[in-house]
């Protein structure tokens, strides 16, 4: 008998969803490094970007619409910032995933395996840690959060959802009705860090009032809401770059106790 969250392998849903192009020869974009893990006899690739010393490194689960480009961009945006990125693609050489139930052991594979190598290093470690996910990654990044509540500063949830079904539903995929396999209300409740939420007014899939259902759960008075003036709900990064990572840069800074330097005129 399948679990409830098998229900989301059917191949009709993971080809729905998984279609980004992941040519990288589309990117001028790289990584400072890449590490693979084997999984299930699968080399499964992540890359680094590396920022300034000191600074937080940022987790980062994409969305399932997100090219190879996107990803790059986002990383190399974070690192222009001084921030470090760790992230991959959910399509490894071109192949979609063979079952999404298996992402959550995958990322958590992922995270692990990457903190092991930088605790091998004190100087390496990282003092302040965020997750971040986004559309879909960002029910991967909930559940991480809400694994690793105690060794995290924050979590950065853009494009999020609240219920599955609904999701998925919007965008005429089929998935029973009701089934919210991912409880991400619920997850939500078990992370007490504060949470940046980042969401379209304009979002067809999960309208603000829905998205604000999941804001109510978080347990910390650092949780913010800011809302971002795009046509939909993706490729914030793409159309806003400079208001999106200010939106990104500004938490993460009052989160660590960081203050920008002042400008002092002539």
């Amino acid at each position: 008998m399948l679990s409830e969250l098998e229900l989301l392998d059917h191949p009709d849903i993971i080809n729905a969803l998984f279609n980004a192009s992941l040519n990288i020869e589309e990117t001028t974009e790289k990584p400072d490094a890449m590490f693979k893990i084997n999984k299930d006899d699968k080399d499964i690739e992540y890359y680094l970007f590396s920022g300034e010393k000191d600074e937080p490194l940022i987790f980062f689960c994409p969305a399932e619409y997100d090219t190879l480009k996107d990803i790059f961009d986002f990383g190399s945006g974070m690192k222009k910032n001084g921030f470090h990125v760790v992230t991959f693609a959910y399509q490894q050489n071109q192949d979609k995933p063979d079952k999404i139930s298996g992402l959550f052991n995958l990322i958590e594979d992922i995270y692990t395996d990457f903190m092991e190598k930088k605790g091998k290093d004190e100087d390496k470690q990282f003092k302040q840690i965020f997750i971040m996910g986004r559309s879909l990654g960002s029910v991967f990044s909930l559940n991480l959060g809400a694994c690793h509540c105690k060794e995290l500063t924050g979590l950065i949830m853009e494009s999020a959802f609240d219920k599955l079904d609904v999701f998925l539903n919007r965008q005429g995929i089929d998935f029973p009705e009701g089934k919210d396999v991912t409880n991400n209300k619920e997850k939500m409740k078990c992370y007490t860090k504060p949470v940046l939420f980042l969401h379209s007014s304009r979002d067809e899939l999960q309208t603000l009032t829905e998205i604000e259902w999941l804001v109510l759960e978080s347990r910390s008075k650092g949780t913010q809401f800011q809302i971002m003036p795009a046509p939909d709900r993706k490729h914030f990064l793409r159309l806003f770059e400079d208001t999106y990572l200010e939106f990104i840069k500004s938490f993460i800074w009052q989160k660590i106790g960081k203050r920008p330097k002042k400008r002092y005129s002539k």
